[in-house]
């Protein structure tokens, strides 16, 4: 950064470089993990009725249901979650996993793999609880996927579907599930009308790690005098939440006159 050089007819004049830094905390961890809830249901639509028909969808290519999370700032610490499952086949061919959403509102990269409960055989049925890895994270008012999927490529199950749009009573508050699936033919996914699979989701919110001043100081190269050049770098700048690539500095340059105040 190379700011124009003051323009006075003094030679004795200082120049102050100042800093001030803006950091997205959104894409730098915390230092440390904040302190979080108990567990809880944060939403769920089990106890809604079940679809006119079979009232079920067969698990053989990946099928989802899509869900999204409440605005709490610091996010959300996934414990489990269920699925309202038949199982008819062996459940060593079963795989749940959590998928982030594409733009399109469709499932994207997958988060993490879900264990299957124990004891799971193949007459399980029931709302079966997945349990996620341990420091599952969720961001706020974002939408994720439950993903079924059997390898290789056979019925191995069964989910229930629900012909209502609402969920149980006791959400967190801004939680929501679709109320349509998601199946997957050839790679491309599709979301279909309707029909919603019978989740729950429990998890615990996240208490937002404080935002602490940025430290350090620029570093200042040339000669403060008429007619130089001074470039100014981050230095020793710091912060305890992160910089992240897209961190912004700006800066304003001060003329000091020898007997005056600071002049922009």
């Amino acid at each position: 950064m190379k700011p124009r050089p003051a323009t006075t007819g003094r030679s004795d004049v200082a120049l102050i470089a100042t800093f001030a830094v803006f950091v997205s905390v959104l894409m730098a961890p915390p230092p440390e993990a904040p302190a979080q809830s108990a567990t809880q249901v944060l939403v769920k639509n089990i106890g809604q009725p079940l679809s006119a028909g079979s009232g079920r969808t067969a698990v053989r290519r990946p099928v989802a249901q899509s869900f999204t999370t409440g605005p709490n700032p610091g996010g959300y610490s996934l414990a489990d979650l269920s699925m309202d499952f038949f199982i008819t086949n062996s459940p060593a061919l079963l795989a749940v996993k959590v998928h982030a959403a594409t733009a399109d509102g469709l499932p994207g990269t997958e988060l993490f793999t879900l264990t299957k409960p124990p004891g799971l055989t193949s007459t399980s049925s029931g709302a079966l609880v997945f349990t996620a890895p341990a420091d599952s994270r969720l961001r706020a008012s974002t939408t994720y996927f439950v993903v079924a999927s059997c390898t290789p490529i056979t019925v191995c199950g069964q989910i229930y579907q629900t012909g209502s749009a609402a969920e149980d009573a006791g959400a967190a508050m801004g939680w929501s599930i679709a109320d349509y699936f998601s199946s997957e033919t050839a790679g491309d996914w599709s979301n279909e009308a309707n029909n919603p699979f019978k989740i729950r989701v429990r998890g615990a919110t996240r208490q937002a790690a404080a935002n602490t001043a940025a430290t350090g100081t620029p570093t200042i190269t040339g000669t403060a005098q008429t007619g130089q050049t001074l470039t100014a770098e981050p230095g020793t700048i710091a912060d305890a939440n992160g910089l992240s690539a897209g961190v912004i500095y700006s800066y304003q340059w001060i003329r000091v006159p020898s007997a005056g105040s600071e002049v922009p």
